[in-house]
């Protein structure tokens, strides 16, 4: 790109950046119950601008889904929510903040989503935000789920089978000879040869580790590996790549602890979200910062303050709703 070109983007995106500041600040003022006539005017003839059209958009879709999304169900009546968003000035900045990042868009599929992932309703099994729970198997077996974790079971005479749908569980199996137990995946499933394994549902693969005794791993397109006790590992829908897991486990949380060894605060962030019930972003530079301790799954907040005391970051808290953490210049 040209010296010129690179100039006139510059230019584009700070007038970008002005029209959404000013476009917020029109929607604090006519929705403050003190706009006049000439205001609103005032306000007619700035948004007849292209522009400033799209940046009026842009806010107005950042802010509606929160209020539709609170206004069903969730933490705030809509009415609450919109006030206290647009009439604080703290919450105005955290308004444009969303906007400029690209997340208002998805603002109010966050916020309607918080206390129970809405799209694991229909499961057998399921926990909510900040929620761990223990389900007794008719078989005596145990199913230990994390926060925002569903699996739905299916027992036959031939086969224990429970099918995780999202989160992670560890199982405590009953010893059947006739009857075997596995946990299934998107990727596969993870046959219980033992008693005690812990498997989560990722993204795009499968994560395993053998707690007490050994499982097996089969993969949807057929490659198979047993895990002795203290092993783990990750496999995809075709390749198993092991890992030991004798020092942290992953099973950390039945006791409300995370443990974590040189790992992204953005993953480390996305951990602790599963115990926020408001909406946790953390900067892509800031995600990048590799992180080493222990933190307390039931108090996020001192969690997110031990990682400001250790790590170069800034934790900016809006009364709870939103936290954003920065990397700190």
């Amino acid at each position: 790109m040209s010296g010129v070109a690179r100039r006139a983007a510059t230019h584009d995106k700070e007038d970008a950046q002005a029209a959404t500041e000013a476009a917020v600040d029109w929607m604090v003022r006519l929705r403050s119950g003190a706009a006049t006539a000439e205001d609103r005017l005032a306000f007619d003839a700035w948004r007849a601008q292209p522009d400033h059209e799209a940046a009026w958009q842009r806010v107005q879709a950042a802010l509606q889904p929160a209020c539709l999304a609170a206004g069903n169900g969730a933490a705030w009546p809509a009415r609450e929510v919109a006030r206290d968003i647009l009439l604080r000035p703290r919450r105005r900045v955290v308004l444009k903040s969303l906007v400029a990042m690209g997340t208002g868009a998805a603002l109010g599929g966050v916020v309607a989503n918080r206390y129970l992932p809405l799209s694991e309703l229909g499961a057998d099994l399921r926990t909510g935000t900040a929620e761990r729970r223990h389900y007794a198997l008719q078989d005596g077996s145990d199913l230990a789920l994390n926060a925002r974790s569903a699996a739905d079971v299916a027992y036959t005479a031939e086969r224990r089978e429970v099918r995780l749908r999202a989160g992670e569980l560890v199982a405590s199996v009953v010893a059947d000879a006739v009857r075997p137990f596995v946990v299934l995946t998107r990727e596969g499933g993870v046959l219980a040869l033992g008693t005690r394994f812990l498997v989560r549902q990722e993204a795009e693969r499968t994560r395993v580790a053998a707690l007490s005794h050994d499982v097996e791993i089969r993969t949807r397109h057929g490659a198979r590996r047993v895990l002795r006790e203290g092993e783990g590992a990750v496999f995809d829908a075709a390749r198993i790549d092991g890992f030991d897991a004798a020092g942290i486990t992953g099973a950390e949380w039945l006791e409300g602890h995370l443990l974590v060894n040189q790992r992204p605060l953005a993953e480390v962030v996305a951990e602790l979200q599963r115990y926020r019930r408001g909406v946790l972003r953390v900067a892509p530079d800031a995600g990048r910062l590799l992180v080493q301790g222990g933190f307390p799954l039931d108090d996020v907040a001192a969690s997110l303050a031990g990682l400001a005391d250790t790590l170069p970051i800034r934790v900016r808290d809006y009364g709870g709703w939103l936290t954003l953490i920065e990397r700190r210049v």
